[in-house]
């Protein structure tokens, strides 16, 4: 029986391509019918599965403690980082990405922390960020072809460098985003006229310290 988040996943695809695959004798419709049912429920289980894993994800960026999560879950912490951390195998080939989008998520809030300062509060973006993280919010406005009314501003303000297509792509975050996503954020900047070229050499001659 899976217990995992991804061997619910793995378990309800193979259960998935078994039932397309069967033919049933007439004879047996009604004991087929039943056992749709039971994979119907098995997938919804899936399903339910891979978003309890993003939001236990979500708050584990968000540095909650396993202990909390697990009080969340009516278990314990150590239940729960075994059940939702990450597998032993792949932990540390995750860890570089994992710091980058912590470390993303607090230059956005930090970001907006300091825009707030300078009279101009973007709600709707941190309500996106609060809905999921800094990196989600970033991604949603870089899949979208037209500029947002925030990256205007910034552009008003002449503060691009604040914008999240600025840091995208810088090279500690870049690998958190798709190359198109990267692609439409150069194009961005470079037709409102950002200077991309002499703010990655700033950047690069003083890279934070956890990227070093």
């Amino acid at each position: 029986m899976p217990r995992t988040a991804n061997e619910i996943v793995n378990q309800a695809d193979k259960l998935a391509m078994r039932f397309e695959e069967h033919e049933p004798d007439a004879a047996n419709f009604k004991e087929g019918d039943a056992l749709r049912h039971v994979r119907q429920a098995f997938q919804r289980r899936a399903a339910s599965e891979r978003e309890l894993g993003d939001a236990v994800r979500v708050a584990r960026d968000a540095r909650h403690s396993w202990a909390a999560i697990g009080s969340m879950l009516g278990t314990s912490g150590e239940a729960a980082r075994q059940r939702y951390g990450s597998p032993p195998a792949t932990r540390g080939t995750s860890e570089k990405i994992g710091s980058a989008e912590i470390e993303f998520h607090r230059e956005v809030l930090a970001g907006t922390a300091a825009l707030k300062k300078k009279g101009y509060d973007p709600i709707r973006f941190l309500e996106m960020v609060h809905e999921s993280n800094g990196r989600a919010a970033a991604k949603r406005l870089l899949r979208d072809a037209r500029a947002s009314d925030g990256f205007t501003t910034l552009w008003e303000m002449h503060m691009l460098e604040m914008s999240v297509e600025a840091m995208a792509l810088l090279p500690w975050y870049s690998p958190l985003f798709d190359p198109e996503e990267l692609a439409t954020a150069q194009k961005r900047l470079i037709d409102y006229g950002f200077d991309l070229s002499l703010y990655l050499a700033r950047a690069a001659a003083t890279p934070p310290v956890w990227a070093q």
